[in-house]
């Protein structure tokens, strides 16, 4: 028996992806931008930013981006962390990020599968 043999986690919707998260990281992320990287659908690499960061400095999101495709990413999947901001019925909170994380992969030649917004750790 092989003995560094990993389990396989099977996520099969964003409930899964969220409840990952925290054993990609080794941690629950707060006030993050996580982005989860992907090739034909299997997981290759997961990076976080601190939010305030990511928000401030796109530069940062580009770099952790470039080095995803690097290593074999080709799908992303973001997630925004933060209790801040809950979704009101004027707007999404960190909008702005999301269209920032979406424009960075375009243009990087990736493709966001989805970006989500997780607030008060729901």
């Amino acid at each position: 028996m092989n003995q560094n043999h990993q389990p396989t986690l099977r996520i099969r919707g964003p409930v899964d992806l969220l409840s990952a998260v925290p054993s990609l990281l080794g941690f629950h992320p707060i006030e993050s931008l996580v982005l989860i990287g992907l090739t034909h659908g299997a997981l290759v690499v997961t990076a976080r930013l601190d939010l305030a960061d990511a928000v401030e400095h796109e530069v940062l999101i580009a770099e952790a981006l470039q080095a995803m495709l690097r290593g074999g990413s080709t799908q992303f999947l973001a997630a925004i962390f933060s209790d801040d901001a809950p979704a009101t019925e004027v707007g999404m909170p960190h909008a702005d990020i999301a269209v920032t994380v979406a424009a960075l992969i375009d243009k990087a030649g990736g493709e966001l599968l989805d970006a989500l917004l997780v607030t008060n750790g729901v």
